[in-house]
């Protein structure tokens, strides 16, 4: 997506990543309010997790997950250390895969 479709500012990048720019423009804002809105693309590309995710879990996906579930906390933990944890406002859409022996 991101320029291709217009859009400016939005990048894919590796949750590691997106979680260290995200913590650096928190710190760099004030105490007021602010609006600080974070994506993290990897469950939703090529899932190749980087280890340890890739070797403790038997699907790329799910390590993907835990990848991503580590750097958000990575993030929460930041905003916690900004003082901003009264105001926090979290949404993730929940995707949930059926497998083969499952689907009806």
């Amino acid at each position: 997506m991101g320029s291709k479709a217009g859009l400016t500012g939005f990048a894919e990048r590796k949750a590691d990543q997106t979680t260290d720019r995200a913590i650096d423009w928190l710190r760099r804002q004030g105490s007021g309010p602010y609006f600080l809105w974070v994506h993290y693309y990897d469950p939703h590309s090529l899932h190749d997790p980087p280890a340890p995710y890739k070797e403790t879990h038997a699907l790329p996906y799910d390590g993907e997950i835990a990848f991503v579930d580590h750097e958000l906390g990575r993030l929460l933990q930041a905003v916690d250390s900004a003082g901003s944890r009264e105001a926090l406002v979290v949404s993730s859409p929940i995707t949930a895969r059926r497998s083969a022996s499952t689907a009806s």
